[in-house]
């Protein structure tokens, strides 16, 4: 058997190899040993993007060529869909090829306050589960509260109340990582450790579009897109299309945009629960059920 493999460096840049022995030539790719490929060692391979199967060494060889001759926004694509028909149907014959999934796994991070968390956070990352191919899981991540925002909550509290929820479903889950930081961390500083974390896996970053107006102004926006991918959700009445149309930065780095599919739109907030809670009107229904009892329970936001 042999495979035809597309591995990300540090720069970016996409490496296309052949192999025989995949695992072990990723393992010499990434670790710069003596026979990984001049290119790789020079430009730093971080990770393996996808790679395909086939009988023969002609055929591998035929796929790596042709993936070569493709402009960088086309092996994105590729990397993203894991389907070379769109590209390559008249240059190969596709049924020689059979795509290798087991080394293609994505984690969707989930950032923000969670002030509380909302049903609609919860319905949004099952959405994403169900759209998107080789999701792993969904990791929600909430913010330091050194992080400048009125009312926030202790990071107890808000990391408990997502625990609640994500322990019931198993592709759930909620990390500590910036909470336990001793400052608020940077997007890319998350991502970039979280990345360290999970080596084998590509990792998706969600964000609405009313944040993604202001991204070239975050700290290392640029290579926040050079590294990650980044799934839109559509506010109000926003749509990527022109946001990314107005603002050079963003169509620049549209290739690292991806709109997240069937968006269900939804302009419940956290701030309309939280006046709810203070003006002593009920929240169920508007948030888990776990949500409502610990926020009952503990008597949250009743005197912020």
């Amino acid at each position: 058997m042999y495979y035809t493999y597309m591995l990300r460096c540090e720069d970016n840049s996409i490496y296309t190899g052949i192999t025989t022995d995949l695992e072990r030539r990723v393992s010499e790719h990434l670790e710069k040993k003596e026979k990984c490929a001049k290119y790789t060692k020079k430009h730093s391979a971080q990770k393996l993007e996808t790679a395909w199967k086939s009988s023969s060494r002609s055929l591998a060889s035929k796929l790596e060529f042709n993936i070569k001759k493709l402009t960088k926004a086309q092996k994105e694509e590729i990397i993203c869909s894991q389907d070379l028909e769109k590209y390559l149907s008249e240059k190969i014959d596709i049924k020689e090829y059979q795509v290798v999934n087991g080394n293609h796994k994505r984690i969707v991070i989930f950032g923000g306050s969670f002030n509380p968390p909302l049903n609609s956070h919860f319905s949004l990352a099952e959405q994403i589960v169900n759209e998107y191919e080789n999701i792993d899981r969904i990791i929600f991540v909430p913010v330091n509260s050194k992080y400048e925002k009125a009312e926030l909550l202790s990071n107890s509290h808000r990391y408990n109340m997502l625990k609640l929820v994500c322990d019931k479903n198993i592709n759930f889950e909620v990390s500590d990582l910036e909470i336990k930081s001793d400052r608020a961390l940077y997007t890319i500083e998350t991502l970039t450790k979280l990345q360290k974390k999970y080596k084998n896996y590509e990792l998706l970053f969600t964000m609405g579009t009313d944040n993604l107006k202001s991204l070239h102004t975050w700290k290392k926006s640029q290579e926040l897109l050079d590294k990650f991918k980044i799934l839109v959700l559509e506010r109000d009445e926003d749509t990527l299309e022109e946001i990314i149309n107005a603002n050079p930065f963003l169509k620049k780095n549209e290739n690292s945009l991806i709109k997240v599919k069937n968006n269900v739109r939804s302009n419940l907030s956290s701030t309309f629960v939280r006046n709810k809670i203070k003006e002593g009107k009920s929240i169920r229904y508007l948030t888990p059920e776990e949500v409502y009892l610990y926020i009952e329970k503990n008597k949250l936001f009743k005197n912020v």
